[in-house]
């Protein structure tokens, strides 16, 4: 009881001190090892710009949550797996006014799992996100609206790692992924070097979004009731 004690207590730990950190630290812990993760967002304050207009469009904060399909791990061979994507990030196009603007939507996906190593408590597997295409709206009014996918010509590639330990499984994710986007919706107002396209004109981004698998707030909190309940047991258990 007490190693599990003692290893309970360096988890929450890395926990807490992850968060006050401001960010989650890339192996976290899991109810499943299903891929692809419930949750993956960009590191905070990282942002991917685009040629556009006169003063460019920025996009920040990335996140792709609520897969519609989970799978195991694949073992012996390469598996694609299909699924959509509840798709946030926020949005600024200084042309138009928009500053650090939520924007929402869905996104349909197809990431590309190749099994590395596989042991009984451990998967290894690289991956490659071959599609991903959506639409995004301002949000709560939705005014604007932006088209994006995963480039045709770059790969967008990453990791999973996973192993089985008490609990649940630690799993370690991230994809560096190389957005396009096409701002065509009948709503813009034309800049000057602009015009709507139909969804035809696609800009590419200067680089990769790194996203990285993070634990749910769901998860976090059970963890950080863990931690306060065997601060109390600790503390029952104390001397007198």
């Amino acid at each position: 009881m007490n190693f599990v004690r003692v290893m309970l207590m360096a988890a929450l730990t890395a926990v807490l001190l992850s968060l006050a950190a401001g960010t989650v630290s890339a192996a976290y812990l899991a109810e499943d090892n299903n891929v692809p993760p419930k949750t993956s967002e960009c590191l905070p304050l990282e942002e991917v710009s685009f040629n556009y207009g006169l003063n460019g469009l920025i996009m920040r904060n990335m996140r792709l949550t609520n897969p519609s399909s989970r799978i195991p791990p694949p073992t012996t061979a390469d598996y694609p797996a299909n699924s959509f994507f509840d798709l946030y990030m926020e949005v600024d196009i200084p042309d138009m006014g928009v500053y650090g603007m939520p924007f929402r939507g869905t996104a349909a996906s197809t990431i590309i799992y190749q099994p590395l190593t596989a042991a009984p408590s451990e998967w290894h597997l690289e991956t490659e996100m071959s599609t991903l295409e959506g639409t995004i709206r301002e949000s709560p009014t939705p005014t604007h609206e932006v088209f994006i996918r995963e480039s045709p010509t770059e790969p967008s590639r990453g990791t999973t790692s996973m192993r089985s330990v008490p609990g649940g499984y630690m799993i370690d994710s991230f994809f560096d992924i190389f957005i396009e986007v096409s701002t065509d919706g009948e709503n813009w107002l034309p800049v000057s070097n602009y015009s709507p396209d139909g969804g035809q004109n696609w800009l590419a981004g200067e680089h990769p979004l790194h996203m990285q698998g993070v634990p749910e707030p769901g998860t976090l909190a059970l963890l950080m009731a863990g931690f306060v309940a065997l601060l109390a047991y600790t503390w029952r258990r104390r001397p007198s």
